[in-house]
């Protein structure tokens, strides 16, 4: 990635998709070593339990530098002086236990006090679901009353891409554009739905009704498309190869609050009408309703000839009255 680079340049080279894993991973190295050698790693990456499944598919990515280990701490020892002066960019991923004996609290309590901006990397450390029970509320017990801004990358798991253009914006030009959720916009600004393939089938009420069906929208299989924001639908996984929907798989809304639950519709059931987006339940059955009207007209035409035939024998011949 050319650097540096203007941040109107730099939103729009993220969200054409210019900008491709390799490339992040490459500018963050040449802004991080920019960086004072003497001082401390300007990324502190602390991992609770659950943890590895966001992290996983970054230190994996194909053309990944090796050597970007050595601006990450992991969870260990107690912060220095030293490393706290350096106002680090923390991230946190999964669950942390509320173990005393651990010294968890004390050690995410030190850590956050010295940080410039906290990351909440995944679902677990994003929003907190189903946490078990023991484990801590890092919004409420940890980041709550500290003034810090706080950045949420959710996903199941967190897309690598998002994680390095946060981290690029955040040394190039400081905190990013972000939504009621405290998400980056340059991600989650728009619906799945409105930048899906299907979108036309969508609106024109052409469903699969199950799976294995080729094309059409998977509403009706549960998608949660019209209701999740997340990029997946343009940038797609595993290289830009391809995504959920692309593999036959309705959208399962991870990166939204109310994953996996979705007010008890879970991840396969399907949303009304409203909460989708259509204004009627017409499309939503509109075969069903062709089907009834098909039927309905078969039964009026078989009524009305068989009406006529009825009535004609009891037709009277005026040409036999005198």
């Amino acid at each position: 990635m050319p650097l540096p680079v203007t941040r109107r340049e730099f939103l729009k080279l993220m969200r054409t998709g210019a900008l491709s894993l390799p490339l992040l991973s490459v500018g963050l190295e040449e802004l991080l070593a920019q960086g004072d050698p003497t001082q401390a790693e300007p990324l502190v990456w602390l991992k609770g339990h659950h943890s590895g499944i966001h992290s996983a598919p970054l230190f994996s990515a194909s053309g990944y530098p090796a050597f970007m280990s050595r601006f990450f701490r992991s969870l260990g020892n107690e912060p220095t002086s030293e490393a706290l002066a350096g106002h680090p960019i923390l991230i946190l991923e999964g669950s942390f236990s509320d173990d005393a004996l651990l010294k968890v609290h004390q050690t995410l309590n030190s850590w956050v006090s010295g940080a410039r901006v906290v990351i909440l990397l995944g679902n677990e450390a994003a929003y907190g679901n189903d946490r078990p029970e023991g484990y801590l509320d890092l919004e409420a017990e940890i980041l709550g009353d500290n003034p810090l801004p706080i950045i949420r990358i959710p996903g199941l798991p967190a897309q690598p891409r998002h994680l390095l253009g946060v981290l690029n914006h955040l040394l190039l030009y400081g905190l990013p554009d972000m939504d009621e959720f405290r998400r980056p916009t340059l991600f989650f600004e728009n619906l799945i739905c409105d930048r899906c393939a299907y979108r036309g089938a969508f609106e024109s009420g052409d469903f699969v009704k199950h799976f294995g069906q080729k094309e059409g929208c998977l509403y009706l299989l549960g998608c949660k498309g019209p209701v999740t924001r997340n990029d997946c639908a343009t940038h797609h996984w595993n290289g830009s190869n391809t995504w959920c929907v692309g593999v036959g798989s309705p959208c399962t809304g991870c990166s939204e609050p109310l994953f996996p639950t979705h007010h008890g519709l879970g991840m396969y059931g399907q949303l009304s009408h409203r909460a989708a987006g259509v204004r009627t339940g017409w499309i939503r059955h509109s075969e069903s309703l062709a089907y009834t009207a098909l039927g309905v007209t078969a039964v009026g035409l078989a009524i009305h000839g068989f009406t006529k035939h009825s009535l004609g024998q009891y037709q009277v011949d005026d040409s036999e009255e005198s």
